[in-house]
């Protein structure tokens, strides 16, 4: 983002990204997320589930391909508006 943009939005902050997590306004302090990152952002909190297992998709990211699935061990670089979508499952 420009300098020039980022004067005319007062909502922008230098280091500081909005982003969107199943649906929930995130804000974050990192260009770059890690699945495992971005599966705790979903599911801060464990709930009986035993060895969850993650499907992680996103859309709006500040690389190419900009959509995509990411698998554990995985990074992504994001943006303003970047969205994830998490779903977790027990193991079978």
């Amino acid at each position: 983002m420009s300098n020039l943009q980022e004067k005319q939005n007062p909502h922008v902050e230098k280091g500081i990204f909005h982003i969107t997590v199943n649906s929930r306004p995130k804000v974050v302090n990192q260009e770059v997320l890690t699945f495992e990152q971005i599966a705790d952002l979903a599911f801060p909190t464990p709930d009986g589930i035993q060895n969850p297992i993650y499907t992680v998709t996103f859309k709006n990211a500040d690389q190419n391909p900009s959509a995509g699935t990411l698998v554990a061990g995985e990074s992504i670089k994001i943006k303003n508006g970047t969205i994830f979508n998490v779903t977790r499952t027990g193991q079978s």
